[in-house]
C-alpha cells in the first residue's frame, strides 16, 4: 500500500513531513509552502487511516515505518535533507530514519 502524499516545490533537496495522530498531510501547508519557497521539494504523507490513506489492519509502528519508507522510495531516490514529524509522526520518523538514509 502506498500512502497518500502531497508535494510542494521543486528544489533538488527534499524534505519529508509526517503529521501526528488525528492529523493529515495538509496540516503542514504553512511549513511546506515556506520550505518550498526556499528551493526545497517538500513531501507530506498521510499516515495509515488518516486523510486519504487507507487504514492498515496491522497498524503497529514497524508496519507504519514500512509503509512510510516504501512510499518515500516510490517518490524520491534521495535521502530527505530534512525530516520533521509531529507527535506520532515523530515516533514513526525516529524509527524509520535509518531506512530513509540512502548511502
Amino acid at each position: 500500500m502506498t500512502l497518500a502524499a502531497t508535494e510542494w516545490g521543486s528544489g533538488q533537496s527534499t524534505v519529508l513531513l509526517l503529521h501526528g495522530m488525528l492529523g493529515c498531510r495538509q496540516s503542514w501547508w504553512r511549513v511546506a509552502r515556506e520550505l518550498a519557497s526556499r528551493n526545497r521539494r517538500v513531501i507530506a504523507l498521510d499516515l495509515p487511516g488518516h486523510g486519504d490513506s487507507d487504514a492498515e489492519p496491522a497498524n503497529s509502528v514497524p508496519r507504519v515505518v514500512e509503509l512510510v519508507v516504501e512510499t518515500w522510495k516510490a517518490l524520491s531516490s534521495d535521502s530527505p535533507v530534512l525530516a520533521m514529524g509531529h507527535s506520532y509522526g515523530g515516533t514513526v520518523l525516529a524509527a524509520a530514519l535509518d531506512q530513509l538514509i540512502c548511502d
